[in-house]
């Protein structure tokens, strides 16, 4: 009995290590192993489904901006809000877009992340400019990837994008969380550049990956509006809403090409 008690407690001792040094092993610890981890998830490629078109809607949504030929103007007034909600939305207002919609677009991509770091959690050792890197390079390495499956979530990709604008609509007639998609010609392949540049590695980027990663480490699981207006705030909405403007005109001439 003794003895069997003692193999028995040995054979625990084993399987406990063999498994804390296999999860040790599968945990990637540098930013190539991240990016090799993510390119053969399929939550990554599902991710990727969602993130790039929802990306994609919130830069069109200030193409109105590009439409007006007011870029400077547009900068140079938020410039001047000294990132007061009530400043930049009034802004807003005068380049005939909504700040609320704008917000109700950022949630869809906040949220986009935060299932993200959540489905890989190892995600969150890296800092900020880590993630957009790994972040990034997974998305470069599964776009360009002859895998059957990235393949496919290419095609899918394209065919999510729906080739879209948008514009607000009034609180009566609001579609898609609050703006109403059109279409134009564009692939993904076509805007990959703009997307790297958009995504940024700096203050300017339209990410904003340190707020959400520390959600992602508090537990939180779905980012509420106010959730994405106080990250707005937190990782300097100016900043964003310039790369935004920037991203939407880089769209447009790819579009017209």
């Amino acid at each position: 009995m003794k003895k069997s008690m003692i193999l028995f407690c040995l054979l625990a001792l084993t399987s406990f290590f063999f498994l804390s040094c296999k999860k040790k092993i599968a945990d990637p610890i540098t930013e190539e192993q991240a990016v090799a981890t993510l390119t053969d998830s399929k939550d990554f490629q599902d991710f990727s489904k969602k993130f790039i078109p929802d990306l994609l809607l919130l830069a069109n949504y200030h193409r109105q901006v590009k439409d007006q030929g007011g870029r400077v103007s547009f900068i140079n007034e938020l410039k001047l809000t000294n990132g007061e909600e009530a400043n930049i939305a009034a802004v807003y207002e005068k380049f005939s877009l909504s700040y609320e919609d704008a917000m109700l677009l950022k949630n869809r991509v906040d949220n986009d992340l935060l299932r993200l770091f959540h489905q890989n959690p190892f995600l969150l050792q890296f800092d900020e400019a880590g993630i957009k890197r790994i972040l990034i390079n997974s998305l470069q390495e599964g776009l360009h990837s002859a895998d059957l499956s990235w393949i496919r979530t290419k095609e899918e990709i394209n065919q999510a994008i729906g080739q879209t604008t948008v514009s607000s609509l009034p609180q009566s007639n609001r579609q898609t969380n609050g703006v109403r998609v059109n279409k134009i010609g564009i692939t993904i392949d076509e805007i990959w550049e703009c997307l790297k540049d958009a995504a940024g590695f700096g203050s300017g980027g339209i990410l904003g990956i340190a707020g959400l990663s520390r959600l992602a480490k508090d537990g939180i699981q779905e980012a509420v509006i106010g959730a994405s207006k106080w990250l707005a705030k937190r990782a300097g909405w100016i900043g964003a809403a310039i790369a935004l403007v920037d991203f939407s005109s880089c769209l447009y001439h790819e579009s017209i090409d």
